[in-house]
């Protein structure tokens, strides 16, 4: 697993943060701590994905170039959202 967050649709809400801090920073901006979180943090992490109002959040498979169907389909929401 390995997490990213898109800084740009981040709304640095603290949600992360508090689901799982050993992966999550928030101050005045979001920031991933560990890149490959420990395998037991896996959940946490996927809990802390999902509860991202903007989906900013990407939590990678372990193969190469390939995303977790729930973080590409919060991006998507996300865009159509707030598409103009």
């Amino acid at each position: 697993m390995r997490v990213t967050l898109d800084e740009v649709i981040c709304p640095a809400t603290g949600q992360c943060g508090i689901v799982c801090p050993e992966v999550f920073e928030v101050q005045m901006v979001s920031m991933v701590r560990m890149e490959y979180p420990d395998p037991l943090l896996h959940s946490r992490v996927q809990d802390a994905a999902d509860s991202c109002p903007t989906g900013a959040i990407l939590v990678h498979d372990d193969r190469p170039n390939a995303i977790k169907e729930n973080a590409v389909v919060s991006w998507l929401a996300h865009r159509r959202r707030y598409a103009t």
